[in-house]
Formats: structure tokens, sequence, C-alpha cells
């Protein structure tokens, strides 16, 4: 029997040594904010809300000072007798009484511990501790020597910073290290807290904290150490913060290594970060910038707290739209992520909803402090991480991921601009591509209530899943018909409905053209429920229905839509300027961009980014430069994105020694950047010169891209050794590669090579297509240009003008002149025939056979369409009776 109790209990110990802990994964909360203090009985009312503590999967509440404050800072903040915890969020019982309620859920409280300063008793410098003995009852000799608020102060000098609005305490007196650790220790055995959250730590020397760490051991604990943030030249942090998330990582060491500190280096790059900056988040070692890169195990991330919203404290409270980034990116990676209490109560249920998932993600993949990060991308709109090879983060409105995305990763959850994937068989929850395949075709053959497999009654978030799937694979059209099934439900949009709704029309590259007149009464549609829901009061939901609107064309509409908005910011305005530059009302993009500024709207990069291709034409080049003078004086001239455009502008403007100019003046050259540079080259005519670019990009190891070889076919290089190029890139399946080597094999004559590599496209294209007829066309072989005409009729596919001409120029054998009707038949009724374009080849083609009445004729019947004839037409009839 004793030996077989000892080889249990050593079969027990193996098995303990052997097996790793489940426990969950620190999350901790911030229980309060600035004004809790005010709405009385926060105690009771937090207690209320432990149910969706738990369900977000908080492990630890950061609870406010327990103790009764000074009248004029009822927050906690300036303390006067710590043993009375009679404060304006309850009393000592109900503060037991919610302890003890969250310890039932496996929660444990933390208690905000503020020791550096205390509020005197009637005016004098003496303490009271809040008990009938003389616990904490303190005198002159326990305050700082030279404490410009009692000037009796007879301790020891102030071992850390001056708390300017409350007296300071001599940290270094024994008795005092002695008496708070009591009392410290006192909040554990009586009160229930097991871990402390020590604020204002620079007001005392670091070794003190580590001397209330020893004689209290609680089992979590964070010190409050903010450094002051240098400040860059655009008003956000500065862009090297190693030396102040070094100075933290230095407190903790001398602090004795045992208690964390909430990583405000990373709250700070964050800030900045998700306003188009994510580059911010990789340092020059491959890692992440803030605490969590050099000491994550140690680092409490955080997006804001009770001081850096209400407070306004630099670097100021996180961007509102971009909240969700924030939570992305610490909820997803190592450090132990920090949730405030506003994000989960007070920002609606769907903020709530992204917190819950992502903290679940977290949880299920066992992420935690010391979870490693793989930086697969940290560009200005895109930051990719893979952690602990479990699951891979997205964050950034870039959506072409390239191949950064493995096979064997699945969705797990996203939302706007950000996405996490699970790898498969890492977790559990996953939504399988399968799955929300089947969910699908359910959808469309059955009653959305009984859908297979899940609830018979859905919910928003499941109507939000499928929106993000139909997004992704481009599918606009089963879009529309969820939306229309949504809206049949008793389920309400909100607007991260519209917002995914929009998402996936602008996705679609076919199934709901954006240039037709069925999209733009789709959007009308659209937008008269969005009026309806009553949510489009929230900017980015406005900003994305005016995007959409400019994609559609409709720019007009897109104006009034911007002019009702009751809030703009600057990506409203970056919008409307991208749009009207998209469309090509340069001028009008160029006023927006002045009315902008003189709104008091300070413009971003992305701004630039969107405005200079307006500047592209010869006759606004006094505007390109004058823009290009506005991003040197307003530091945006430092951006990679904004010298790019610039290159692009300078090659249009044939000034390629500026092109060049600004092309080795970027320090770090992306693909984009040589790929501007080769293409400004190549639209002038310099092969050579784009040639030797490419080569120097070949050797400086940047991958080349289907981008990279279009631009080299721009400049006229060989098709042949672009082929060679592109099959040995592994990018020869690209179809702008397909289709470029089409035209350019087909510009050369060689009709064989491309009518070859057009049946590889998996999409049959009109521009490749027009440029084989052309090639056909020019040899005189009307035989094959007829045979394609009809693979064009039986594809439905719509010839332009271009097409047209390429045929009309091509048929100069009196033999062919009944073609020739035929296509001018064609012409009449596809309305091609009143296009200038083809109305000169007509005239061209007639006159060149003899028939110069037949081309007069030509003139006529367009000129009573209401088509103007140019000098092009009198002077192709003209030629056409010369010769």
């Amino acid at each position: 029997m004793e030996f077989r109790t000892s080889l249990y209990f050593f079969c027990l110990c193996v098995s303990i040594s052997l097996f790793p802990s489940f426990t969950s994964p620190t999350i901790l909360f911030q229980g309060f904010n600035w004004d809790s203090h005010s709405k009385g009985g926060w105690y009771n009312s937090l207690k209320n809300s432990i149910p969706d503590i738990a369900n977000a999967g908080i492990t630890h509440v950061w609870l406010p000072p327990p103790s009764s404050s000074a009248f004029n800072a009822t927050q906690g903040y300036i303390p006067e007798r710590l043993y009375d915890l009679t404060s304006r969020y309850g009393n000592q019982d109900e503060l037991k009484s919610l302890i003890g309620a969250l310890k039932q859920k496996g929660i444990k409280a933390v208690a905000d511990i503020v020791i550096n300063h205390r509020a005197v008793e009637n005016g004098t410098c003496n303490f009271e501790g809040g008990t009938p003995d003389s616990r904490l009852d303190w005198g002159p000799s326990f305050i700082c020597k030279n404490e410009p608020i009692c000037s009796d102060g007879k301790g020891n000098p102030d071992s850390g910073q001056d708390f300017p609005y409350a007296i300071d305490i001599d940290q270094l007196n024994p008795q005092v290290q002695k008496e708070l650790s009591e009392w410290m220790n006192w909040l554990k055995t009586e009160i229930g807290f097991e871990g402390w959250r020590f604020d204002f730590v620079r007001g005392y020397a670091s070794s003190v904290t580590k001397v209330y760490m020893e004689q209290t051991s609680p089992s979590f604990a964070v010190g409050e150490n903010w450094p002051d943030f240098p400040k860059g030249s655009d008003g956000k942090v500065g862009t090297d913060l190693d030396a102040h998330r070094r100075e933290i990582a230095n407190w903790i060491e001398a602090a004795g290594g045992g208690v964390t500190a909430f990583d405000f280096t990373t709250k700070g790059i964050l800030n900045a970060a998700v306003e188009g900056q994510l580059w911010r988040l990789k340092d020059s070692n491959g890692k992440p910038s803030g605490l969590i890169g050099i000491k994550p195990d140690s680092a409490v991330t955080f997006i804001d707290n009770h001081d850096t919203g209400p407070q306004q404290v630099f670097p100021g409270p996180f961007p509102p739209d971009n909240v969700s980034l924030g939570y992305a990116y610490i909820l997803t990676h190592p450090g132990i992520p920090s949730i405030y209490y506003d994000h989960l109560f007070e920002w609606g249920e769907k903020k709530k909803e992204e917190l819950v998932n992502l903290s679940a993600i977290r949880t299920r993949n066992g992420i935690n402090a010391t979870s490693s990060v793989n930086i697969l991308a940290a560009e200005a709109d895109l930051y990719m991480a893979g952690i602990d090879d479990k699951i891979i983060v997205k964050i950034g409105p870039k959506d072409d991921l390239g191949n950064l995305l493995p096979p064997n990763y699945q969705l797990a959850y996203s939302g706007i601009n950000y996405a996490v994937w699970e790898k498969n068989g890492s977790a559990s929850n996953t939504l399988s591509t399968n799955n929300t395949r089947k969910t699908i075709l359910s959808i469309q053959t059955m009653n959305l209530a009984c859908s297979v497999g899940l609830s018979t009654k859905p919910n928003l978030s499941y109507f939000h899943s499928l929106f993000k799937y139909y997004a992704e694979s481009k599918s606009s059209r089963q879009a529309l018909l969820l939306f229309r099934a949504l809206l049949g439900s008793n389920v309400k949009p909100n607007d991260v409905t519209f917002a995914w709704i929009l998402k996936a029309l602008t996705s679609s590259s076919s199934s709901l053209p954006l240039n037709s007149d069925k999209s733009r009464i789709e959007a009308n549609q659209i937008h008269t429920f969005l009026i309806k829901s009553g949510v489009r009061h929230f900017v980015y939901v406005s900003t994305a229905f005016l995007d959409f609107h400019t994609k559609l064309g409709c720019l007009q509409v897109a104006h009034r839509l911007f002019d009702d908005m009751l809030e703009r910011d600057v990506v409203s305005w970056n919008a409307l300027i991208c749009g009207f530059s998209r469309n090509g009302y340069d001028v009008d993009a160029l006023k927006l961009f002045v009315q902008m500024c003189r709104e008091g709207f300070n413009p971003q990069e992305t701004t630039l980014v969107s405005l200079v291709p307006s500047c592209g034409r010869h006759e606004l080049i006094f505007q390109g430069k004058s823009v290009h003078g506005f991003a040197i004086k307003a530091g945006l001239y430092l951006y990679s994105e904004v010298k790019n455009v610039l290159t692009s502008m300078y090659g249009k403007y044939a000034d390629l020694d500026a092109a060049k100019c600004l092309f080795e003046e970027i320090d770090d050259k992306g693909v984009i950047s040589w790929n501007t540079m080769i293409g400004a080259y190549g639209q002038n005519g310099f092969f050579d010169e784009a040639m030797l670019v490419f080569k120097q990009m070949m050797v400086e190891s940047v991958k080349a891209n289907p981008v990279t070889l279009v631009s080299l076919l721009s400049a006229n290089a060989n098709p042949e050794t672009t082929h060679c190029h592109a099959i040995k890139l592994g990018i020869i399946d690209d179809i702008s590669v397909i289709a470029s080597l089409v035209c350019e094999y087909s510009r050369c004559g060689n009709s064989v090579s491309a009518e070859l590599l057009y049946k590889s496209l998996p999409q049959k294209n009109l521009v490749p297509l027009t440029a084989i007829l052309s090639c056909h066309a020019e040899k005189g072989n009307m035989d094959t240009v007829m045979r394609i005409f009809a693979e064009m009729q039986q594809l439905d596919m719509k010839m332009d003008a271009v097409a047209m001409v390429s045929i009309l120029r091509g048929i100069r054998d009196p033999a062919h002149f009944g073609i020739a009707l035929a296509f001018h038949g064609y012409g009449f009724k596809s309305g091609l025939s009143i296009d200038n374009l083809v109305t000169n080849g007509l005239i061209s083609m007639y006159s060149s056979g003899g028939d110069g009445c037949s081309g007069i004729s030509v003139i006529e019947v367009t000129s009573m369409e209401g088509m103007n004839k140019d000098l092009s037409s009198n002077g192709s009839l003209e030629f056409g009776y010369k010769y």
C-alpha cells in the first residue's frame, strides 16, 4: 500500500512537470474612468457588470484608489486616511462584496496604490491614518525636505520627481516603508486584493518599489512609469523611441524585476501608427517598437486609460475611429493587454463584441506575455505579423497581401481594416472556409432563419461574418442578397453593417460594374436605409458612402454628401479629393485641397498621395511644383509614399532629372519606388535607362512584382526577355503581365506568341484581344480578324472605339470592302459610329478605297447625329481625295 501510494505520488509529480499549465493568459481591465466617482455607487454598478467582464476573458480588474481622498480630488489620487475605505466609489463593505464576486468568477482585484503623496489634515503638515491607533499618523518628519507645499518637512530629500498637487512623503524613511507595507498587506488579507497598480512611481526611487514588492508579495503588480515623449515635427510622437522604452525597462530592473510597467512607448507609437504610419510598429531589429520589443514579459500594453482620455495628456487619447486597430494589436501581441472601461461598456455593443472576440482568440491560442512575434510587413498602410506560429494579424487598409498569408490559416475574426487568422488545428472555434461556403449556399436555397448548423435566430454578428466573406470573395451580388435578407429579418443593421456592405460592393471586379446604372440604383437604395437607420452621423460610414459614390462616378452626389456631413475629418477630405482626382477632375481636386487647408485641416501624406496624380498634366506643372513645395514645408516630404508620387509626377512632365533626384533621396526603397522610376523612364521612351534601374533593383534584392514587368513593357522592352523574367520570377500567371505581354508581342508582329499567351488568360480581356486584332488587321489577315470578332461576340464582349479603328485601318484590299460595310453597320448599331476616332477611321477607309462620296456621307450623318466634326475628319477626307 505504501509502495502504491508512493508510485501514485511520483506519477502525479511527473504529470504536473510534463504537461503545460492551461491557465488563461493575463488580461487586465481598468474598471473605472475619470468620472466614475461622480456616478454614485460605483462598486455596486461594477458588480452588476461582472458577467460581461468574465465573458471578455479578463483575469484581473484594476479598481480605483480605495481610500478616502481630498475634497478636491475625489477621483482618489490625493488620498487622506488610507485605512478609511469610504470614498465616492462606495464603502468598505461594498468594495469587499465586489472583490468577492470577482473571485467567484476567477478574477483577481488589483488595488490602485497611491503612496507617493498624501493630503494633510486641516491645512497642517500632519496626516491621519484612519484608525483608532497611530498607524500612518505622520508629521513633518515623514515629509520630504524642501517640499514646496509644506516647508516644515524634515525628512530625506525627495528621491524622485515632485508631485505639485500634494505633499510628497519621504519614501526612504524605514517607518514609512514598514507602515505602508502593513497597510498593503491588510488590503490583501482583509479586503481581498491580490495585486497592485503603483501610481506615479517616478515620484520616488525605484528601489522603494522593490521594497514594497518584497514585503507584500502580490500575485501581480504594474507601475505607472510615464517618461516624457519626444515630439516630431508633425505634432505626433517622435520616430525614435528606443531611449523612451529603455527608461521604462531600466526602472523595472531597478525595482527588482518582479513588477511590470505600463508600455507607454507602445501606446504612443500606436497612436501615430494607426493614422497611416504602420511602419512605426517595427524597430530596426525587426521587432515590435515598444517595450514589448525588448521586455515583453514585463510590459502591460494599453490603448487608453483615465489619464490619456479626458486629461488629454500627450500623446492624448487614441484616435477614436481606429480604437479597434489598437486592440487588434495589443490583444494578439505579447505583453499583458489592458482593456479600458469606456471601450468595453460605453462604446456600444459592437465594440464589446470586438473585444470579446479578440480576447477569445488570444485565450484559446495561448498567446501570452512572452509569445514570439514574426513581423511579416510594416508599411504605411499594412502591418502584418505572425504570433507563436498560431495566429496572424493584419492591420491597415491595404487588402493586397500577396503571399504573406499561408494557405493553412483560416479567418477567425475581422473588422474594419483589421483581421486575425488562426492556423488550421490550432484552435477549435475557427469559422472554416468550407463551413462558410455551406452557410452561403443554405442562404441561397432556404430561409435565412433556418440556416444549417446555425442558430434559428441569426444575430447581427452572424450577418457580419457573411458580409466579410462576400467582401473577401468579391461577391457583391451575394452581399446585396444578404443585405435584403437582413432587412427582411428582425435584425437591425448598424454602422458596421453599412461599412461591410460598401466594402463588398467596391471590392467586386465584375459582378456589379461600378459604372453601371444598376450600381447607382443600388447605392441610392442602400443610402436610403442608412438614413432610416440613424447611423449616418458616424464619420467613417459617411466617408465610406462618399468614397463609394466617387467610384460610381457620381461626383456631385459625393460632394453633396460631404457638404451634409455634420463632422468631417482628414479621411473625409482625402476621400473626396481622391474621388475627383481618380475621375479626372484634376482642377477640382486641387481646389478641394486648397479649401481643406483654408478650413484648418492638416493634410497628411495620404492626402498628397491622392492629390499629386492630378498634377501630372503639363499644363498643371506650376500646381504640381507648388504641392511639392507644400510637402517640404509641412514635413510630408520625408514619407516614401509622397516621394513616389512626386517621382511619377515629374516623370509625366518628362523632367527625368527631378524624378531621378527624388528617387535617389528615398532611403528605404521598396518595390513601389523602383517601379515608379522604371515607369518614369518607360513612358518617356528611355528603355536602356529603365532596364538599368531594373537590373539595380535585382542587385539590391528587391523582388519584382507584376507592375515592374508591366512598366518595363511600357518602355518597349523586348517581350521575349521580359517573358523570361516573368517565368523566372514566378509571376507569369499574373493577368496583367499576360495581357501586357500579349499587347507587346502583337505590337512586334508576333501574333502566334500573342495568341498562345492570350489563351492562358483565365478571364478574357478586351485590351489584349484588341492588340491581337490590330496585329492581324495590320497584316491584312481579315479572316482571322473575323474569327476573333466572332469570339468576342460569343463572349459578350462589346468592342470599343480602339478595337473598331484597329480593324478599319487594316481594310485596304477592295476584296474586303464587304467586311468594311459590315463593320460600318456594326458601328451604327452599337453607337460607335458617332465617336470621332471611329468616324475618322471610316472616312480614311472609304477614301483610301476610292469612295470619297461615302466619306462625305459619314461626315454628314455624324453631324446630323450631333457629333462635332474636328480638323482630323476633314484631314482624313482630304488625304483620301489626294491619293
